[in-house]
């Protein structure tokens, strides 16, 4: 049997005995309790439970459901076809049988008197939790190198001029699916990954709208505003930030002639967060406290060809509550990505990541530090291509 469920509903024993049961808890109904159950009985009296079937007659308590109705079948072949079977002789068909014969026919609605479909007459929607309810999605992973064309090391010892990169992106729940509502944490959200030979792990992303409603304008135009919540780590080889953070924002689609469509986010939001510089000689090159940080992202999709993604973040690290009111770091960080799919699922991309920090700290000359990469990439995307809700 297939189960058609995900996850049954509370206080239901679905699943209990097996996948193919059909018994539910009448399999605790075993010999042994039926033969306790007639222990009990110490007088011989039955009585039923049921109601007639006819009563109470008539249809005032539910205009839909009338009292049984009971009629004979139809006869067919060729001599007495469409007669009732009521007390119908045999022999009329063949002489030589003496049989009469009525075969009935019951019309009964369960609801009317005994209630004949138990507790089965009324439920209620339920099944898994966080069900995906096909979402709309854009999906993808870039396998390649890229080389440093930008590099301002600052404090940092000198890091790799080029190396490997495996990079994973998913934007899932994106705006414009016919359907598709936004009432649960993270009916909308994005989670990226990134790793080099040369610096391990140099960038982990997520952000999701945690309250939020949906919008729409004109049959182009559709997205999603509310409070979103997110998590950055990015470590460009040359320093790192790491930065929890509330943000007030939107995500939106807006389709374009020429089979275009415009995706994008604008978040602006505070949060707290930490800098400081990789392999520096001195480990008080570092600071933290409340930063306030902006994000714009855009994606230009050219039908199901080819896609422009274009973003750019920043991360103000002020004094506020922090150890050294008099320090901050301002950290801007740019990506530039073309995607060409070539067949199928499979395409390649050329990529632009531009990172900087700028920090003032007490004891140190004012910091700078730059890195700009230039990559190429094998890309994977996801079984929904660019990710255009239709």
């Amino acid at each position: 049997m297939t189960q058609r469920w995900k996850q049954r509903p509370p206080g239901s024993n679905w699943g209990e005995f097996g996948p193919d049961d059909q018994r539910g808890r009448m399999n605790y109904v075993t010999r042994e309790k039926v033969l306790q159950g007639v222990a009990e009985v110490t007088e011989g009296i039955s009585f039923c439970l049921s109601l007639p079937l006819d009563y109470p007659g008539g249809s005032a308590l539910n205009p839909r459901r009338g009292p049984p109705r009971q009629f004979a079948t139809l006869r067919d072949g060729k001599k007495n076809a469409g007669r009732q079977n009521f007390c119908f002789p045999l022999a009329e068909d063949n002489p030589d049988l003496t049989d009469v014969v009525c075969d009935d026919l019951v019309l009964l609605t369960l609801q009317y008197s005994t209630q004949w479909d138990s507790f089965a007459h009324i439920g209620s929607r339920f099944d898994a939790v966080f069900d995906s309810r096909d979402a709309a999605y854009y999906g993808r992973l870039l396998l390649g190198s890229s080389g440093a064309i930008r590099n301002r090391q600052g404090p940092s010892a000198q890091p790799e001029r080029s190396g490997l990169i495996a990079d994973f992106a998913l934007e899932y729940g994106l705006p414009g699916k016919p359907g598709y509502s936004y009432h649960r944490p993270f009916d909308y959200f994005e989670f990226r990954v990134a790793g080099s030979t040369g610096g391990g792990i140099e960038s982990l992303e997520t952000r999701g709208l945690l309250y939020g409603t949906d919008y729409a304008a004109g049959g182009v135009l559709a997205g999603i505003w509310g409070l979103y919540g997110s998590y950055d780590y990015d470590a460009p080889q040359l320093f790192r930030v790491s930065s929890t953070a509330l943000s007030l924002g939107t995500t939106a689609q807006l389709k374009l002639p020429w089979s275009l469509t415009l995706q994008g986010s604008a978040l602006a939001g505070v949060g707290y967060a930490a800098a400081g510089t990789l392999n520096a000689p001195s480990t008080l090159d570092y600071h933290y406290g409340v930063a306030p940080q902006v994000l714009a992202a855009l994606r230009l999709v050219l039908g199901n060809r080819a896609a422009l993604d274009v973003s750019a973040r920043q991360f103000f690290v002020g004094g506020v509550d922090s150890p050294d009111e008099r320090g901050h770091d301002n950290i801007e960080r740019a990506d530039v990505t073309f995607t060409l799919r070539v067949h199928g699922r499979h395409g390649i991309a050329l990529t632009y990541l531009w990172s900087q920090r700028k920090a003032s700290l007490p004891g140190f000359a004012t910091l700078a530090q730059e890195r700009g990469t230039l990559g190429i990439f094998y890309t994977l995307l996801g079984k929904k291509g660019f990710g255009v809700a239709d």
